[in-house]
């Protein structure tokens, strides 16, 4: 199978008892294509030649440098894990069945949880920059009627033109018409200015957004198997639980923010092709693809405007 990559979509573990030099090939053609090892401790043999070298210090490597170019391969590229004979069942059980298994409700929790903060966030950002457009829109407004009534927007000619052309009714209308608005405008700025202060929707968005990207993290992490979700790394406590930590503590310290006043919005999203683990190859299309997508569409609309502004 790994020879004639016949398997390359399915999950195959090696265990290694022993074994020699001439099994280093195989061992090779496990680690380029990312598939976990197991080496039994004790046996002898290859095996434990390379959980010596594996766990040499590096002062150790630096003094006794390994020279076989094989084996080298073999430390830097494989995901090697030690199997203990004396060691848990319930580990050695966890270690055999892992490339087996697909993820369960603990995934598609943690995907809920930020499919959640991802539509509160957005709902955040959306209402702060409204706001805040507002705020903006009003500022302006507030110093183009404060000209206007002054009388000094207008030269005398234009003035005079429109006293000739409009009853004098109508322009004392106008006038007391801008003055009101002088009046409300600046009320309005004050509405808005303590509703941003007292919702605080800017802080919120940012929060959620924090919480939702360390949470899309961890499924990530998780559904790649890498860093504490590793065969090696999962001891007593499995991938799962420890997925399900995670969230929880990212969760939990939101909760002890402001945020704790908001009600999240909830979303069902059935995506099938979320709650499966990746290989190498799936991780860039699923993970970073999107993000640069949107930063290039990003930079193309400010290219637009540039340009359109340059015209």
């Amino acid at each position: 199978l790994a020879k004639s990559q016949e398997a390359a979509a399915k999950p195959v573990v090696l265990i290694l008892i022993g074994g020699n030099d001439g099994d280093k090939i195989t061992l090779q053609r496990f680690a380029r294509r990312g598939w976990p090892i197991l080496i039994v401790q004790g046996a002898g043999g290859l095996g434990d030649a390379i959980l010596a070298a594996q766990a040499r210090t590096p002062e150790q490597a630096a003094a006794n440098p390994i020279l076989d170019p094989d084996l080298n391969e073999i430390l830097d590229t494989a995901n090697i894990c030690p199997i203990a004979v004396g060691g848990s069942v319930d580990d050695l059980k966890r270690q055999l069945l892992s490339p087996l298994q697909q993820p369960g409700d603990v995934l598609a929790c943690a995907w809920r949880s930020y499919d959640d903060l991802d539509l509160a966030a957005v709902g955040k950002q959306s209402r702060f920059r409204r706001i805040q457009t507002s705020l903006l829109s009003f500022a302006v407004l507030a110093a183009v009627l404060a000209v206007a009534v002054s009388g000094k927007a207008l030269p005398p000619f234009m003035m005079q033109w429109i006293h000739a052309q409009f009853p004098a009714w109508l322009i004392r209308g106008m006038q007391e018409t801008l003055r009101i608005m002088l009046i409300l405008v600046p009320i309005t700025i004050s509405v808005l200015s303590n509703l941003n202060s007292r919702f605080r929707e800017g802080n919120k968005w940012i929060l959620l957004r924090a919480a939702a990207e360390a949470v899309k993290r961890e499924i990530f992490r998780y559904r790649m198997r890498s860093g504490v979700y590793a065969v090696e790394q999962c001891g007593q406590a499995s991938a799962s639980s420890k997925l399900a930590s995670k969230v929880q503590d990212i969760t939990t310290n939101l909760i002890q923010t402001e945020v704790n006043h908001t009600s999240l919005p909830h979303q069902l999203i059935e995506d099938p092709k979320r709650q499966t683990f990746l290989r190498p190859e799936d991780y860039l299309p699923q993970r970073i693809q999107n993000q640069m997508e949107f930063f290039v569409d990003k930079t193309k609309d400010l290219y637009r405007g540039l340009k359109q502004k340059q015209l």
